[in-house]
């Protein structure tokens, strides 16, 4: 039997013997099919993760990120567990690489960092002198209606960069 599923798959017995590893697993665990089926996992796995994930004994479905050392790569791993009439006879591993949402996951973070530094300090101090407007000598009406627009301005960008941060 043959898997021609992209994603590693793992299928395990009751007892926690590799019964079936598709070519994506195989490549991951950098070893042939003969090699790993019919073998213990705890002998043939040498992540920690992954052979926790693979010799648990809970019944129920269950998820556990797993980050394997293989190149850079960071999968997310998910196991099902087969029951027969009540009884589990084996389970089902899948490991989906999740590499390139943890890269774009840290580049927003380090966007909203950019933003939160290159646009708070030039808002504060626009507000600070804005406001020190009044203090340094008398402003006619139109100037402290101009001097308003740029406080309620700075404010309104403060309140969408403080959004962006919650949202980040």
């Amino acid at each position: 039997m043959r898997l021609a599923i992209p994603e590693p798959v793992l299928v395990t017995d009751h007892r926690d013997t590799l019964l079936l590893v598709n070519p994506a697993g195989q490549k991951l665990l950098g070893k042939n099919k003969e090699e790993l089926e019919g073998e213990q996992v705890s002998k043939i796995i040498k992540h920690k993760q992954l052979r926790q994930l693979l010799t648990s004994d809970e019944k129920e479905d269950g998820s556990a990120p797993v980050e394997l050392d293989f190149g850079s790569q960071i999968y997310f791993g998910t196991i099902s567990p087969v029951i027969v009439d009540g009884k589990k006879m084996g389970q089902v591993c899948l490991l989906r690489d999740i590499t390139r949402y943890k890269e774009l996951d840290a580049m927003k973070s380090e966007f909203v960092d950019t933003v939160n530094h290159d646009l708070r300090s030039p808002l504060t101090t626009m507000r600070g002198y804005a406001t020190m407007l009044e203090i340094v000598g008398e402003l006619n009406e139109q100037q402290t209606g101009y001097v308003k627009k740029i406080v309620e301005g700075v404010e309104s960008m403060t309140h969408l960069v403080n959004n962006l941060l919650d949202l980040g």
